[in-house]
This record gives C-alpha cells, sequence and structure tokens, in this order.
C-alpha cells in the first residue's frame, strides 16, 4: 500500500522533522516548496524519530491549521496523554464564523453546503498557489521508510512506583528513562539493569545514561529500552565540558575516535614512488610552480594546495590541488568502510572527530610543506582582468607544497606586507622561510595575485546570480589547561584571505560537477541546494520590515541585491545581524545521485550559489562524498582517454545504493554541523560561568508587547528581554507609529520617573547574566536591561 500510495502521489515521502521547542509537532517538507507539512501529535507521528524517512498521508483540509486565528479554543482529536491538538483548525474557524472557506483560500467559489463539505473533506490543494500564510497542509506517518534517526538516547532514570507489564508478558518493575533531548520518547527500562551501577535514588537522579531502544510496540505509547553507557555525573552549579561534549557525540551518534589503524595502511609508504610519479603529471619543478597552502592556524589535516603563475600572452595559470585520498581509500577496503560509515570529519571547539585515521588524514594525504604528495589536480587558464576560464585541464599529480600559511598570514601578504619572518613580534603573521629557492617574496606575490583575480571570480559569480551570505561565527581563546572554560572570545569574519581559497574552491567543484554530469549523468554524485520555503521567505521578509528592511525574495539574484541594497543603509552593527537573520531560512545543501532525476535537471541547481550543478570534490580528508567525487572523476578521465581505469577508479556503486549513500552523508554532515553548533554553546556557557556576568551592548530588532527582542553583536546572539521581569516602574507599547515603540519608566530620585523609548535599532546597554544549556535546543540566555542614567544625577 505504502509503495502504491508512494507511485501515485496519494503518500509523501519525507524527511521527519521534530520542533526542538514543541515536541508534540513535527514536519516534513512539500514536494511543492512552499510550505511544511504539519504532523500535530506524537500519535500521528506514529513512533517516527527526527530524521527518519516517511511516508505521510494529507489528512482532509477540514484538520488543516489555520493561522492567525490563536484566540479560538482548539479542538482535540486524540484521546492519550498529551495529545490535545494544539493548533486552530480550519473547520473550528468556518465553524465559529470566524472566516469563510473563500477567505482562507482566495479564488475558490463555494456554491452550497455540500459543496464545502467536499472541499473539507478532501486532502486535495483546494486552490494553487496555497496562502501558506492562511493555512498550512496536516498529515499523519502511515510508514517509516528508512529509519535514519539513532536509536540510542541519552538521558536520565526515573524511579517509578509499582509494577508494568513488559511485552514479554511478564510482570516487571520498570523505571523511566527520560531523554535530555525532548524531541526523543520516553522508555520503559527494567529496574534490574540499574542495580549493575550501583546508584542510590539520590545519586540515580544526577546521573547521565544511555538508553537503545529495544521494541515498540504500536499498542504502546512508550518503546521500551534497555541501559547500555553510564556517561557520569551531571553536577548542579558546575559545567563538565568532558561529559557534556561526551553527551553530544552520543546523541548525535558520532564516534570519538578510531582505535586502531586499519592493516592496509600500516605498510603504505608516505614517499611517492618514480613508478606512481611516472603515472601522474608532475608539478614540483621549483622553476616553474610555487605550490603552497593557506588553511586555520595549526591545521593538520591540509585538504588543498594552490599555485599561480603569469603566461605568456597575458593570461594567467591558476591550480587546485586535492589531496588524493582515493588512492589509499580504496572501495571496500577496511578504511574505506571506516569512512563510509563515519561520512565526515566533526569538528568541536578543543577537538576533532576524524572521519580517516590520524595516520592517513595528517600522514599520507596531508600537503604538508617539502613532502611529495600525490594530487588530484585542476589547472584553468584564466584571463586574469574579467576572470574568464579559456581552458581547464584534470587528473592526477604529484605535487610538493613550499610553505604552510594560515589564514592571518596571506592576509598579511595581501595587505601589502612582504618580509615577514618567524622571528617577527607578531606570529600570527610570522611564516616558516619556505621552501629553497622559493622565496617569501615570491609566495607573497602569488597571493596577492591570486586575490586579485579571486575578486574578479566573485564579481562573476554575483553577476550571475550567486547569494553570498557569511555571518562570523564565535571564535575562542584557551589557556594551557585542559578541557577548560575558554578564557576570552570574538567574533571572527570573513578575510580577503579565506573569501580567494573559497573562490578557488567553489571554481573546482563546479568544474568537476559539470564534468561528471556530461560523463555520467544517471551516476553523478552532485550537491543541491533547494531554494527556501516560501513561509520561511515570508517569515523573513516580516522580521526585517520592522527595521525599515525591504528584501525582494523572488530570486537568490533578487536577494542578493536587495541585501546590498539594504546594507548600504545600515550601520557595520545592524549589518552583522542582517548576514545572521538571512542565513537562518536557507535550507542545508544535500548530496544526491542524479538518478531518476536525470530528466529534471532543475533538480539539481544550488540556489545560493545559482549554478546548474555543484559537487564536493575539495575535501576527501573530512568528507566521504568528496571521496566518493574523485572516484568518478578518475573514472570519467580514464574513460574518456580510452583507458581501463585504475582499481581505486572503478565505479561499484548503482544508482540505488549512490541515493542511498546520498542520504547517509546529509544525514552525518547534519550531525556534524550540529555538535560544531553544540560544542560553541558548551564552551560560550561555560566562558560565562567562570567569567562571571558581561557588560554588553544590543541593538534592539524585535519589539512585542511585554517584550522586545535584542541582537548582541559582540557574541553574534539574539535574546529575548521579558519586561515583566526587569526592574521597571511601568511600560506600554504604542503601535500608532510606523514603527512600534515602547515605553519604559524607571525610578529615579525622589519622584521623577526616567522614560526610555524603545524601537527597532535602538542601542541598549544589557547585562548577559548567564545562559541555560538546553540539550539539543538553543541556548537560553539570562539577560537584563540596564537602566539609563538618570536626568537628574546622572548615575543609573
Amino acid at each position: 500500500e505504502v509503495s502504491a500510495g508512494l507511485s501515485t502521489g496519494q503518500l509523501l515521502l519525507g524527511q521527519l522533522s521534530i520542533n526542538k521547542f514543541n515536541a508534540d509537532e513535527a514536519f516534513i517538507g512539500h514536494p511543492i516548496g512552499d510550505a511544511d507539512v504539519l504532523i500535530g501529535s506524537r500519535i500521528d507521528r506514529n513512533r517516527a524519530l527526527n530524521d527518519d524517512r516517511v511516508a505521510v498521508r494529507i489528512k482532509p483540509v477540514a484538520s488543516w491549521r489555520a493561522l492567525g486565528f490563536s484566540n479560538l479554543q482548539s479542538t482535540g482529536e486524540h484521546n492519550q496523554p498529551n495529545q490535545q491538538q494544539q493548533w486552530v483548525t480550519v473547520q473550528s474557524v468556518i465553524s465559529a464564523g470566524q472566516a469563510t472557506f473563500a477567505d482562507l483560500f482566495p479564488g475558490v467559489h463555494v456554491a452550497d453546503q455540500l459543496q464545502l463539505q467536499r472541499l473539507l473533506q478532501s486532502s486535495a490543494d483546494p486552490c494553487q498557489p496555497l496562502p501558506v500564510d492562511r493555512v498550512q497542509r496536516v498529515g499523519q506517518v502511515v510508514a517509516i521508510v528508512n529509519q535514519i534517526a539513532c536509536r540510542r538516547f541519552v538521558g536520565r532514570v526515573k524511579p517509578r512506583t509499582g509494577e508494568v507489564i513488559a511485552l514479554s508478558g511478564l510482570t516487571q518493575k520498570m523505571d523511566i528513562f527520560e531523554p535530555l533531548d525532548p524531541r526523543q520518547p520516553g522508555c520503559n527500562v527494567p529496574r534490574s539493569e540499574l542495580t549493575a551501577f550501583g546508584c542510590s535514588a539520590e545519586q540515580l537522579r544526577r546521573q547521565i545514561f544511555v538508553a537503545e531502544l529495544d521494541h515498540w510496540a504500536p499498542v504502546f505509547f512508550m518503546p521500551k529500552a534497555r541501559i547500555c553507557q553510564r556517561l557520569g555525573e551531571r553536577a548542579d552549579g558546575r559545567i563538565d565540558i568532558e561529559l557534556e561534549t561526551r553527551v553530544i557525540l552520543e546523541q548525535l551518534g558520532i564516534a570519538d575516535s578510531i582505535e586502531s589503524v586499519p592493516e592496509e595502511l600500516t605498510a603504505a609508504d608516505g614517499g611517492v614512488s618514480e613508478q606512481e610519479a611516472a603515472r601522474r603529471r608532475d608539478f614540483r619543478d621549483p622553476l616553474h610552480y610555487c605550490i603552497f597552502t593557506v588553511d586555520k592556524a595549526m591545521a593538520q589535516d591540509l585538504d588543498d594546495a594552490v599555485h599561480y603563475r603569469a603566461l605568456d600572452g597575458g593570461d594567467c595559470e591558476v591550480g587546485v590541488h586535492i589531496a588524493d585520498v582515493s588512492h589509499y581509500v580504496r572501495p571496500g577496503s577496511q578504511v574505506d568502510k571506516i569512512a563510509r560509515d563515519r561520512a565526515v570529519s566533526t569538528y568541536l571547539e578543543q577537538r576533532t572527530c576524524h572521519m580517516l585515521p590520524h595516520y592517513l588524514s595528517e600522514h599520507l594525504c596531508s600537503m604538508k610543506p617539502a613532502e611529495d604528495k600525490l594530487a588530484f589536480s585542476i589547472v584553468w587558464r584564466i584571463e586574469p582582468c574579467t576572470g574568464a576560464v579559456r581552458s581547464t585541464w584534470m587528473g592526477k599529480s604529484v605535487v610538493r607544497s613550499c610553505c604552510q600559511l594560515s589564514y592571518p598570514q596571506a592576509q598579511s601578504f595581501i595587505e601589502g606586507h612582504s618580509n615577514l619572518l618567524k622571528s617577527e613580534t607578531d606570529v600570527n603573521a610570522a611564516i616558516e622561510m619556505p621552501e629553497a629557492p622559493h622565496t617569501v617574496q615570491a609566495v607573497a606575490d602569488s597571493v596577492r595575485a591570486m586575490h586579485q583575480l579571486s575578486k574578479k571570480l566573485l564579481e562573476r559569480r554575483v553577476a550571475d546570480g550567486a547569494l553570498i551570505i557569511d555571518p562570523p561565527k564565535m571564535k575562542f581563546r584557551f589557556g594551557d589547561a585542559c578541557n577548560a572554560p575558554p578564557v576570552d572570545f570574538s567574533m571572527e569574519e570573513s578575510s580577503d584571505s579565506r573569501s580567494m581559497i573559497e573562490e578557488l574552491m567553489v571554481l573546482a567543484n563546479c568544474s568537476v560537477a559539470r564534468k561528471l554530469r556530461d560523463s555520467s549523468p544517471q551516476l553523478a554524485f552532485l550537491r543541491q541546494q533547494l531554494p527556501p520555503s516560501g513561509r520561511a521567505l515570508q517569515n523573513l521578509c516580516r522580521n526585517l520590515a520592522v527595521l525599515g528592511v525591504q528584501l525582494d525574495t523572488a530570486s537568490s539574484s533578487s536577494l542578493q541585491a536587495s541585501i546590498e541594497q539594504a546594507a548600504k543603509s545600515l550601520d557595520p552593527e545592524m549589518q552583522l545581524y542582517l548576514q545572521k537573520i538571512c542565513v537562518a531560512p536557507m535550507p542545508r545543501a544535500l548530496n544526491f545521485c542524479i538518478g531518476a532525476d536525470a530528466q529534471c535537471p532543475n533538480r539539481w541547481r544550488h540556489y545560493s550559489l545559482n549554478v546548474p550543478v555543484y559537487a564536493t570534490f575539495t575535501s576527501p580528508i573530512r568528507r566521504y562524498a568528496d571521496i566518493v567525487v574523485h572516484r568518478q572523476l578518475s573514472a570519467a578521465i580514464w574513460a574518456e582517454a580510452g583507458r581501463e581505469p585504475e582499481e581505486s577508479a572503478k565505479l561499484q556503486d548503482a544508482e540505488p545504493s549512490l541515493t542511498a549513500l546520498a542520504r547517509h552523508c546529509n544525514k552525518k554532515e547534519k550531525d556534524a554541523s550540529e555538535a560544531s553548533r553544540r560544542s560553541t554553546e558548551l564552551h560560550f556557557a561555560a566562558y560565562l560561568r567562570s567569567q562571571g556576568p558581561l557588560n554588553v551592548v544590543g541593538r534592539v530588532v524585535g519589539v512585542l508587547d511585554k517584550a522586545f527582542d535584542v541582537f548582541l553583536f559582540r557574541s553574534g546572539q539574539v535574546g529575548r528581554i521579558y519586561l515583566d521581569q526587569q526592574d521597571i516602574v511601568e511600560f506600554k507599547l504604542e503601535s500608532d507609529h510606523v514603527f512600534p515603540q515602547l515605553m519604559l519608566y524607571f525610578q529615579g530620585c525622589g519622584s521623577e520617573f526616567h522614560r526610555l523609548t524603545l524601537v527597532p535599532k535602538s542601542r541598549v546597554d544589557v547585562l548577559l547574566a548567564g545562559c541555560q544549556l538546553l540539550d539539543g535546543r538553543s541556548l537560553k540566555l539570562a539577560l537584563q536591561l540596564k537602566p539609563p542614567a538618570c536626568e537628574l544625577c546622572g548615575r543609573s
């Protein structure tokens, strides 16, 4: 039935996303892409977990959510605990006389009551386009097509009095396992399994355990699980960074380290044999190629190196050299199975969970200076004044980097410095001397020429409609103690040196994608980004309209143009907020195999880059998808030459397995990104706990009747200040102005009151008193509004 329903379109296939802040709500994307389908209760979720691929049946229009009618009484349709319907339905709005069917679905003419009932009982959209600002489709899960979510939960045990009947029919004493992530279900766990840990009832309350889902019958509201590990004890009043990091990794199913080096790597030699070099293009001649790496300071897993040289006739040659990981990671090998399972490296604040063994990622493949390395290279002949590509060469190579630059060091070259030695005071700008015969001046000249070219490449991308959104990220400075809180933090903004490398990597990925599309369209392993949903863009425009910013969201090109125009009227602080809020509605880029979509090229597009095809080729040390692309590209090059591909390039995966692999990589990449985000928030919380309250300056970005939202530009965060929790005598909202105004009255000297008027973009002084870590959700900031100076005495 499910297969038939999916093939006819009566059922929808999608990935379940459960609301972090209201676990009774879940969503899947609709094929039209205008808005998500609401799965409005745990019963309708039918035991599916977050990220599972599910088949969903759309419910009748009568039960769809009507938006903007929160004053109506919700009508529940479930009898189970906590299953009360929390939204207002189309049926209830019409029955209450608050709106007609035509009000909710413009353009639909209802002749009589019989037609109205027929429309309400149908599951089809009554009109197109659907007014997503008025109604939302509602569905229910009828099947779990792929169990993608991890069935291991992290949480606490809550002792229960009494007995329950276990699934085997035997009466057992059971306790409740409460996952820290509210999106996961509470479970029954046998009390007998807890005795091995020897915890008292009081100790049990503070212990963090890992439980594995055992059985979940349709007739039970809670599944049965078994305790398999104890992670540690959460103590009140302090943050254990090591414990909380283990919690993050366990919750997301990320393996921390690779225990041993696979056998096939122990005999691998880090050098390049003459036989292997003879089969490749040689870029080691120092008279022709000045190759170097540009990466984060202290980076050890160097995926890529670059070179630049001027050619006769005014053109230039630019090369991107990517570590040839697929030479060492052969299909079906032990190390391939490890990499395939992990799919991506996870970067936390003080450690990295590598996809590959350290011996491979930091020794055999890493493009370290003064070492011969096997690479996969792309070399372009480019007209430097316009950035136009005249010709492209791709193939296996052997390279030798002359030096390792950090982004700050390359930035110093771009800014005109050329004589940077290790003995200089600024260690971030100082570099090791390049391997002879290369000189610092030669490297600096290459960086500057490459930077000028990258600006032309960026201009061409923007002119072609690319969307450039790059909000700053928080970075920490640590002391010497391991797992200690940070000693300081700042916002790391993009630099010209980072942008330079990014432009070359985008050019390389686009070149590879076109090659794969043309050579093997059925199997091409590409990367797409869908457009944001209509509802997400509506919310973005609504939030920015309060700040006087108008956006054109018709396309990525028009959105970029309107963002640039809006930025001209904003100061630097509000420009940071503009970047932050505009990135929020953008969906994640996803790996996919063209396969069945071979006749639908519009589905291949990458929205933000605004290119017809895109692939990820430039990070094979940290992404398995890139290894797959390397293998496909190698096979395409060998086939073009009419030769049998080498063992590492033989394609053994068919389209269905590549599609399944793409989904697996997408899930792992999403989890790695979530782990990085949570690690940053964990360390920020630990910093606040150790350093005490912070006096920060913010800008008002949203005004409500009893609260307002403030953007803290030092940390790049948005928090809400509730006025009934502040030291304020009185407050009121005046909405009869162009922008809403909050009038706040503070006690001044004697009987005088001091008034503060807040409007969008107002600057306010805030005390960041602390924050609360909410497992799997965003930090909850504790903010206090600092009173303004008294008009009489000048003191706060």
